[in-house]
């Protein structure tokens, strides 16, 4: 995004300027920690303008979470709960939280998936449709979901009849939760990384059909914030 772009030059200006008072090129400090302060503040307002778009979705994010909670309530069953934002995954069981595994995302997180090779993580109320194991895939184990949903498919639809996507890039498929992850950042191509160790674990909790809800966070703005 343009926040990173600038937020990037900001950090490469300012280091310029540092080496330029050590050299004792005194002229050049002032004018690029100057602009370096510039596009920060740039930065942060577009930071904030996106994120406060991005959490217009929050009560349809906090609808799909109530549902999928109340429904492993009302079958005494298991469902997963991925808050993006938080990097956390939840495994619900009858109503209650039985585990919490932390995760890593597509690098393009912020915001749903749009289409094929965009890196970002998709929300939405999926389900698995295959576990594998060691054998079938290289992520150590791998947990399938039903991405694209109706709902993504729709959302597609309507983005290539707008022409805001070409009718040849694709939806994307084979979005799973899987292994090799605790890499410390965001790299996936759009799935959810955990560590061998944890997925280890959520392998034995779930199985096919198990409901999967991804949402973009569980907590207001407001709450993520602290003010």
């Amino acid at each position: 995004t343009q926040a990173r772009t600038d937020y990037s030059t900001a950090k490469m200006l300012f280091l310029e300027s540092k080496e330029a008072y050590e050299r004792g090129n005194y002229n050049n400090v002032g004018p690029k920690l100057e602009k370096s302060r510039e596009l920060i503040i740039k930065s942060i307002t577009r930071a904030h303008a996106l994120l406060e778009d991005y959490f217009s979705s929050f009560p349809k994010w906090k609808r799909w979470a109530n549902e999928t909670i109340e429904w492993t309530r009302d079958n005494s069953s298991t469902a997963i709960l991925v808050d993006k934002f938080a990097r956390k995954c939840y495994v619900y069981r009858s109503g209650g939280l039985l585990r919490t595994f932390d995760v890593e995302l597509g690098p393009n997180w912020i915001g749903n998936k749009k289409h094929k090779g965009d890196k970002a993580t998709p929300e939405g109320k999926y389900h698995i449709t295959k576990k594998k194991s060691h054998r079938d895939t290289k992520y150590h184990k791998a947990l399938l979901i039903n991405y694209p949903n109706d709902e993504d498919k729709a959302r597609y639809a309507e983005a290539v009849r707008k022409g805001t996507i070409s009718r040849r890039t694709g939806i994307g498929n084979l979005i799973e939760i899987h292994g090799d992850g605790g890499k410390g950042a965001d790299w996936t191509s759009g799935c959810v990384a955990l560590t061998n160790s944890d997925m280890d674990k959520l392998y034995e909790l779930v199985s096919v059909g198990t409901p999967v809800t991804i949402v973009g966070s569980l907590k207001t703005l407001q709450d993520v914030n602290g003010f």
